[in-house]
């Protein structure tokens, strides 16, 4: 699945997008044993839908530090010589 969603947002040319398993946030049980899922495993209990919520927030904050470059002086062109006298005719 993950190689079809790469797939995709590379051939639509979507940058600085990031995919997300909501299942990896929100195990079986929590910290105090209750059970995060219901009968039905597909989706978790009512409540606990403020644990990807958290998850969604935490990455979004990160997402925004990564891969910025440091500013820096503007490029040159390689054709620029400095300190150069032009040539006597």
């Amino acid at each position: 699945m993950r190689g079809h969603f790469k797939d995709f947002l590379f051939m639509n040319n979507i940058r600085n997008f990031k995919l997300l398993n909501p299942g990896l946030c929100v195990p079986e049980k929590d910290e105090d044993g209750e059970h995060l899922w219901g009968e039905d495993p597909v989706h978790p209990l009512y409540g606990r839908y403020k644990r990807i919520a958290d998850l969604i927030i935490k990455e979004a904050e990160s997402f925004g530090s990564r891969g910025q470059k440091r500013p820096g002086e503007p490029a040159e062109s390689a054709n620029k010589r400095r300190g150069m006298e032009p040539r006597p005719s």
